[in-house]
């Protein structure tokens, strides 16, 4: 019965360790997609708005500045949220080797 018991106190630690990654693994893989995602439609704005004007200019209606300026500023905003989204994805990313660096520590602490 001791060794039953042994062997469940010792690996306890372990399980939540191993619980810890696959859960922060899960997270980063989030956060890897939604900066990929923000990027990716800010680039879809750019194209779109590139392909308006080249389209326009060859149906002889070109765009006005007005609307040039409003797509831009669209795209300016969107640009903005993926540097919040990219800063805090590096936040997290910091976080999470603090918090390993402290599971290592307390994990040779307990050898």
């Amino acid at each position: 019965m001791k060794g039953i018991a042994g062997i469940l106190l010792a690996a306890t630690p372990l399980a939540a360790l191993i619980l810890y990654f696959a859960l922060a693994g899960q997270q980063q893989v989030r956060n890897d997609q939604v900066t990929h995602e923000t990027k990716q439609v800010v680039d879809e704005a750019k194209f779109d708005l590139e392909f308006e004007k080249a389209n326009r200019e060859i149906s002889g209606k070109p765009m006005t500045t007005e609307e040039i300026e409003a797509k831009q500023k669209a795209i300016d905003e969107l640009s903005n949220q993926a540097k919040e989204v990219s800063k805090k994805s590096e936040q997290i990313n910091a976080q999470s080797e603090a918090d390993l660096k402290d599971l290592r520590s307390a994990m040779e602490d307990k050898k």
